[in-house]
């Protein structure tokens, strides 16, 4: 066996070298070829994410796009809610309402202004060339005019309540609250009045032939009778009928001209808005009635004279206007909630928020957020 080594040691170390280069090339080829198929897994995987990734871009393309368009829209929002905000501070005329300006009243002190104010009005109105609903009666405290062939007519002065006729002389237990909700309507009906004042003359007249308002509360419901204006008949030309808008309204059924009707409609400002107005000539025989007359024919060989000719007396004509008032008491717009902290969301553009802010005009807004943004952080 030494003699077989000796003799071939060459072949036998070479052989022995091949041997261990095998086995290692052999393991090292087995492991490699493990490494390259897991290699292979991880690419095929890798592959397939990118395709689902590449389909998911696809599907998310237009996302670039959306958000440029949105950028532009937000713009767009902002400018319209600084106008919406101009036009609603410009209906609700805050340094006129009467909402703003009242001072808080109790229901004793509300009930002896409008005791006060019944007398007011309807001297006022006297002053002014305005007259009440005739009827034939003999009060004595009405004022009469009697001629002779003409009915007696008399005006009821002292029984016209503008709107609050339960309340002259009465006075139930309402809520403070209630209270000066109906002292809120006092004084838009005293306003109302005014403005009817400015729109006669001499030549001019006004009849107010109902003033109807709204209940205020559940002891005003159930004391208001005939003064209450039907909702449901009012209802479709509302302002309120937007979320936000609160608002008062009032009918009123007027006798007067055209020139007359003019000037109130000039009159009646921001906060108040007219809704709907509807005419109809008041109906009266004896100022659309014909009237005949005779006159001999010099063509006419016949001497009976003509009675069939007929011309129209043109007189004044006075219309039946119903008006329809809405008075606006405020609009429930006020962006300061979305600066409280539990509103912010928790991820959000601030920047783009700012911007926004800034170009609806409610810059103001600004350093608040700012503000919670950092005490929510330190939390």
């Amino acid at each position: 066996m030494k003699s077989f080594l000796k003799q071939y040691f060459f072949y036998v170390l070479t052989f022995t070298l091949i041997s261990v280069v095998f086995v290692v090339l052999f393991i090292y080829s087995n492991n490699t070829s493990k490494e390259i198929k897991f290699t292979q897994d991880e690419i095929k995987k890798l592959n397939d994410q990118y395709s689902s990734f590449q389909s998911l871009l696809e599907v998310y393309s237009h996302i670039e796009a959306d958000s440029k368009n949105a950028l532009k829209d937000l713009k767009t929002l902002a400018e319209a809610d600084k106008n919406l905000t101009k036009v609603l501070d410009y209906l609700l005329n805050d340094k006129e309402s009467v909402v703003k300006k009242w001072t808080n009243k109790s229901a004793e002190s509300v009930n002896a202004s409008l005791t006060r104010l019944f007398p007011r009005l309807r001297s006022k109105c006297l002053q002014s060339n305005i007259s009440f609903p005739k009827i034939e009666s003999d009060t004595p405290n009405s004022f009469q005019s009697t001629f002779p062939g003409e009915q007696t007519t008399q005006i009821q002065v002292e029984n016209f309540g503008f709107g609050f006729r339960s309340y002259d002389g009465y006075w139930p237990s309402f809520s403070d609250d209630e209270a000066a909700m109906i002292g809120v309507q006092t004084d838009i009906i005293k306003e109302i009045i005014e403005a009817l004042s400015l729109s006669t003359d001499d030549n001019h007249s006004i009849e107010i032939v109902s003033i109807h308002r709204e209940s205020v509360g559940q002891v005003d419901s159930s004391n208001i009778g005939t003064d209450q204006i039907i909702l449901s008949d009012v209802q479709p030309y509302l302002l309120r009928n937007i979320d936000g808008i609160e608002s008062l309204v009032f009918k009123l059924n007027l006798k007067l001209q055209t020139v007359s009707l003019r000037r109130l409609i000039n009159l009646l400002r921001p906060p108040f808005l007219i809704r709907k107005i509807g005419i109809n000539p008041v109906e009266d025989i004896g100022q659309n009635k014909l009237t005949g007359f005779t006159s001999p024919d010099p063509f006419n060989l016949d001497s009976t004279p003509q009675n069939d000719l007929f011309l129209p007396i043109v007189s004044k004509v006075d219309s039946n206007v119903n008006l329809i008032l809405e008075y606006l008491q405020s609009s429930d717009r006020d962006l300061a909630s979305i600066a409280d902290k539990q509103y912010l969301g928790a991820e959000f553009d601030a920047d783009i928020f700012y911007e926004w802010l800034d170009h609806s005009g409610n810059e103001d807004l600004i350093d608040i957020i700012r503000q919670n943004l950092n005490e929510r952080e330190d939390q």
